[in-house]
């Protein structure tokens, strides 16, 4: 085998290898992100089931929060007796 055809296979398999790392990244962010947004939806009925309906800039909180956030304001509802008490510091 040559030495231009040893390099050749070496970058098709780079580069093959490079799609596959890139593919399963975009497989975990988007897992990662249909988790947030499930945690979102849940955390919104939650909230929803106790207060009744949502003013918008709750849902709007909600929709760009964290998974961390998420998870802290669904300890906090647990307690809560008013939707502030779930918001505030």
């Amino acid at each position: 085998m040559s030495f231009e055809s040893t390099i050749e296979r070496w970058m098709a398999e780079f580069r093959e290898e490079g799609l596959r790392e890139g593919w399963l990244e975009g497989l975990r962010d988007g897992i990662r992100e249909g988790r947030r947004e499930g945690e979102a939806r849940l955390v919104a009925a939650q909230l929803t089931e106790r207060f009744g309906e949502l003013p918008p800039s709750v849902t709007a909180q909600i929709e760009c929060a964290t998974s961390e956030t998420l998870h802290f304001w669904a300890c906090r509802l647990v307690h809560a007796q008013q939707l502030c008490d779930v918001f505030g510091d």
